[in-house]
């Protein structure tokens, strides 16, 4: 007996997903500029990747917990200039 399950969202993008890195259309840009489709990866260059996006998601995260950390910020705008003070209170 067959058992079919209907399609969530989640399984129709993943389908969409698989159908565009079959055909050749996701591709990963390196930084000389060069594209290689995300099919023909080596898994070395998968990991490097992905361990890349982990850091530069990491350092992210830091520069607005450090720009958060200023407390709030007033930003007075005139003519051809902008002063930014910080404010006492949160």
């Amino acid at each position: 007996m067959k058992i079919e399950e209907i399609a969530s969202i989640e399984d129709m993008e993943l389908e969409l997903f698989l159908r565009k890195r079959q055909a050749g259309v996701l591709v990963w840009k390196t930084k000389d500029g060069k594209t290689i489709p995300i099919k023909d990866l080596k898994d070395e260059h998968l990991v490097n990747i992905l361990n890349m996006l982990n850091r530069k998601e990491e350092e992210r995260q830091q520069c607005l917990e450090a720009f958060g950390s200023l407390g709030k910020m007033e930003v007075y705008e005139k003519a051809d200039y902008t002063i930014v003070r910080k404010s006492d209170t949160t």
